[in-house]
């Protein structure tokens, strides 16, 4: 996974084919990703957890946005009593 700045995608060739979002409130404190099928974002709502990928790892609260690319591979872990978050997903086509 990687970060970049929105203003760099200005520069990419790509449209947006298809897009849902998905309010979760999980009812388990760890979330296993072995791969995502598509692109995403996840807007923390309320709480905070713990986000780690490819042997790195990041905190998230309330208001944090992180981008979940295709085939990423990922965990969430819970540091809070409750979290809830906004999982975007979408298609891209070069």
């Amino acid at each position: 996974m990687k970060t970049c700045n929105f203003t760099s995608l200005r520069s990419e060739d790509f449209y947006i084919d298809e897009i849902s979002s998905i309010y979760q409130t999980p009812a388990y404190r760890f979330l296993d990703n072995p791969g995502r099928q598509c692109n995403g974002f996840i807007i923390i709502e309320e709480g905070e957890c713990e986000f780690t990928w490819n042997m790195s790892h990041c905190k998230l609260k309330k208001g944090s946005v992180i981008y979940l690319p295709y085939g990423s591979v990922h965990k969430m872990n819970s540091t809070s009593e409750e979290l809830a978050f906004t999982r975007i997903n979408f298609t891209t086509h070069y």
